[in-house]
């Protein structure tokens, strides 16, 4: 739940997965903590590095601004594969509630974190667990005998 993928207009990376113990996002918690929702709104407590995907989606777009830019899609780890498998990008609740900051699950919507950092137009499309997003793309379906 504390992994997400930015992807680019073509589906490629526009930044690196951060590895959720990686402590960059620390250097920028003071900033952070001004603008995330309260617990009471997310249910998600303040964790330490990037335990909290709000936490390195906020230090990515503070640090890396020209990358950020490029952002056209912010997926889940999961649906991020569903992507590269399907080209269909979408994302999924359970991931989205798991301690990221971005949801608000008394709402069934994004948090306010969303709207403030101006990502809600960036969020892929949401998508019930069970929904079949697409069959595998043919190109891959060739190369893997899928």
């Amino acid at each position: 739940g504390a992994t997400g993928v930015q992807v680019d207009a073509a589906g490629e990376l526009a930044l690196p997965v951060l590895d959720y113990e990686f402590a960059g996002p620390d250097t920028l918690a003071e900033d952070y903590d001004t603008i995330r929702p309260a617990f009471a709104e997310t249910g998600t407590p303040r964790l330490p590095v990037g335990l909290n995907l709000g936490a390195q989606l906020f230090w990515q777009q503070k640090r890396f601004p020209a990358e950020f830019a490029k952002v056209a899609a912010m997926l889940m780890y999961p649906q991020y594969w569903a992507l590269r498998l399907t080209g269909v990008a979408a994302n999924e609740v359970t991931s989205l509630g798991c301690h990221t900051d971005l949801w608000n699950p008394w709402k069934a919507d994004f948090s306010s974190l969303v709207d403030k950092m101006q990502w809600r137009r960036l969020m892929a499309p949401m998508r019930p667990a069970k929904d079949r997003l697409g069959p595998i793309l043919p190109a891959l379906a060739i190369r893997t005998g899928l």
